[in-house]
Formats: C-alpha cells, sequence, structure tokens
C-alpha cells in the first residue's frame, strides 16, 4: 500500500514541473527588479507531445531592468517556459496576447505576475496544487517512518493521505471544467489521462465537456479523440454501460435535433457517411432492422460524417434511410467524433429509453439479433 502513496506523490510533484498552454505571435517582456547578478533568459515552447523547443535566449545583465523575448509564430495549444541560467525558476506562460508582460523581484522569483489572464490562471493552478501538497508532508512523512509495520494507525494515515491526494485530483478536474484556457485543460487532461489518477466515468465526463467547449479548437479535437480511444481501448465493453453523451446537430432542412429527445425509446445512433463504401454496404442491414423492428418502441438516428449536403441528402435517398439524419458537414472534426471515441465507420451505439448505451458496433444479423433480444414484444 505505501508504494501506491510513493508513486502518488511522485505524480503531483509532476503538476509542479510540467508543462501546457496558447499563442500566436508572441513578445514577451520580462520588467526585473533588485536584479544583482548576471544571467541568461531562455524561452522554450512546450507541446504535450515531444521535446522543448528553444526559441529565444537573451543576455539579462546585472541591474538591467526589461528585456524583451520574442516567441515568434506558437500553436495556440502549446505553452512557453521562461527560465533562468543562475535561479531554480520556470516561469509558464499562457500567449492568449500578442504581447505579455511579467513583472518578478529577482529576490522573490516566485511571486511574479502578468497581463495575461492564461498565464495567471496557470499560476493559481500550480501554486493551488502546491499548496495542498504541502498539507500531505507531514502524513507522508509519518507514514515512511513506519517502515514495513502495518498496524491501525497506519492504515488510518494511509486512507487520510489517499483522501487528500483525491482531493487534489478532484481539484485538478473541476479547474480543468471550468478555466477559460482550452492549453491549461489540455495540460491538466494530459496528467489526468496518462496517469490514470480518476475514474474512467469521471475523465469521460471531462473530455465529453471538453468537446464541448472547444469544438472549434483542432488540437483540442484531436487530443480528446486520443484520449477517448484510449480509454476504450483499455474498457473491453467500451461505451457500453455509460449514458449516452448528448449532442445537438441539424438535420436536413437545418433544424436542430438532439439526442436527448429520443427518451422513452430504444434508438440506434448510426455513425456514416455518404463516401463510406463500408458504410454503404451495410445500410441495408440497417434499413432491414428498421423494418422489422420500427413497431417496436424503436427508431434511428443518423450521423453522418459528410462533408457536401448534397451528397448525404442523395445517399439518404439512394439507400432508402427513412429515419432522422442530423450532420454538421464537417468531416472527421464533427463534434461527434471524440464524443464517441470514433475511431471508423460504420459504427453504431444502441441506446435503452433511459438514454443508457447497451450495445455498439452491432452489424450485419448481429443488430437483428440484439434488437431481437432487448425490445418489447
Amino acid at each position: 500500500m505505501s508504494k501506491y502513496l510513493l508513486s502518488c506523490l511522485l505524480l503531483m510533484q509532476m503538476i509542479i514541473t510540467g508543462c501546457g498552454s496558447i499563442g500566436d505571435e508572441l513578445v514577451v517582456r520580462l520588467h526585473t527588479s533588485n536584479n544583482e547578478q548576471d544571467q541568461v533568459v531562455t524561452i522554450e515552447l512546450l507541446e504535450l507531445e515531444g521535446q522543448p523547443i528553444r526559441v529565444d535566449s537573451i543576455s539579462l545583465a546585472s541591474g538591467t531592468a526589461t528585456i524583451e523575448l520574442k516567441a515568434g509564430s506558437i500553436d495556440p495549444t502549446a505553452l512557453c517556459r521562461i527560465s533562468f541560467s543562475k535561479q531554480p525558476l520556470s516561469i509558464f506562460l499562457v500567449p492568449d496576447q500578442e504581447e505579455i508582460d511579467v513583472h518578478i523581484d529577482m529576490r522573490q522569483p516566485g511571486n511574479y505576475w502578468t497581463n495575461s489572464s492564461g498565464s495567471n490562471s496557470f499560476k493559481s493552478f500550480n501554486d493551488a496544487v502546491n499548496a495542498q501538497l504541502k498539507n500531505t508532508e507531514g502524513l507522508r512523512a509519518a507514514i515512511l517512518a513506519k517502515g514495513d509495520v502495518m498496524d491501525s494507525s497506519r492504515v488510518a494515515m494511509e486512507d487520510a493521505y489517499r483522501a487528500k491526494i483525491n482531493d487534489v485530483s478532484e481539484f485538478m478536474l473541476q479547474y480543468a471544467d471550468t478555466v477559460g484556457s482550452p492549453a491549461l485543460t489540455m495540460y491538466i487532461l494530459d496528467i489526468v489521462v496518462n496517469q490514470n489518477i480518476a475514474s474512467p466515468d469521471r475523465i469521460t465526463a471531462l473530455l465529453n465537456n471538453t468537446a464541448k467547449r472547444y469544438m472549434n479548437i483542432s488540437r483540442v479535437m484531436e487530443m480528446v479523440t486520443k484520449y477517448r480511444a484510449s480509454l476504450m481501448a483499455s474498457d473491453p465493453n467500451g461505451l457500453v454501460g455509460k449514458e449516452a453523451p448528448n449532442f445537438e446537430l441539424p438535420d436536413v432542412n437545418g433544424q436542430l435535433v438532439s439526442l436527448q429527445s429520443f427518451r422513452g425509446k430504444y434508438v440506434l445512433v448510426d455513425f456514416w457517411a455518404s463516401w463510406c463504401k463500408p458504410c454503404r454496404l451495410e445500410n441495408p442491414n440497417v434499413v432491414a432492422a428498421f423494418t422489422t423492428f420500427k413497431n417496436r418502441n424503436f427508431t434511428l438516428l443518423g450521423v453522418s460524417l459528410d462533408k457536401e449536403k448534397e451528397s448525404w441528402i442523395k445517399a439518404i435517398a439512394d439507400d432508402g434511410l427513412n429515419w432522422s439524419h442530423v450532420s454538421d458537414l464537417k468531416f472527421w472534426n464533427s463534434s461527434v467524433v471524440p464524443l464517441y471515441g470514433i475511431e471508423g465507420i460504420p459504427f453504431n451505439v444502441l441506446i435503452d429509453p433511459n438514454g443508457m448505451i447497451i450495445a455498439q458496433n452491432l452489424r450485419g444479423s448481429d443488430l437483428s439479433q440484439k434488437l431481437s433480444e432487448v425490445l418489447p414484444q
């Protein structure tokens, strides 16, 4: 059990030294006071996957008040880090504007402040996590002092320590779910998913909300899709047993249709596209199932990953798909892709009247067999 607790501590130390944030053409002005030594200041681009990339460095002479660092063109979902050659200090910046001013007292470097709301949020997040971790230090020391002794007092201390670590994890999840910076959300998601510090259901809820909040930012959507796929790969039942993530998309007439509007019925949500040959070959099986079971509290909702409306509507008519259809016509950038962890089509989920997914990826005779089992006579 103590190994588990130590691994939790190592995880949380990663938060203090980690990376992740946002920007375009960035200039950073570093305003210093009490600068008493010569040193080199460097700014690096940090991405969640890959090594730091140095983009500028400049000498900071003793007594100099202000220097300017040019970070150039930066991915809006990456962080910048400023480091100092003679001080163990890193300043993380979220480039949410073209010019960022950083004010720092070199005698109290941890108390810097900026004119960037994203950067200030990142600092507030790290400061809050550090403060919570500091409250665990006494418990950790007491647990380590026990050595291999396992008694009731140790169990109580480990339970208390675990509760504090869980509080930190929940704080991270809530912060990621509410902060206005997509970069900081991505940064926290990277820790939460890769270090497995929350339940799959809790992570899934965060991924769903992240997809809704940042559906127009491709890097965020790519990350959500990747992490949803990894969760599904680690779960043999995938989406089965989970509540179906809601979405609202326009139908062929441009009217918004919500998945929740189908509550009270069994609904097969069929993800397809007119350009997808396997989808078109599967459509006769779907049509047969709909014809057989449509009077048994069952219906279908087609969700297309098409790009062209004309091709989509023509395929619906040509294949005789006489049920509701929706699409945002965004191809693989559709908001439903990360919501359902879609890696290929055709793909479908069967949802019960309460909105719970009871089966997925039903094809051919498997679809009719499953519907025969679950639908009321």
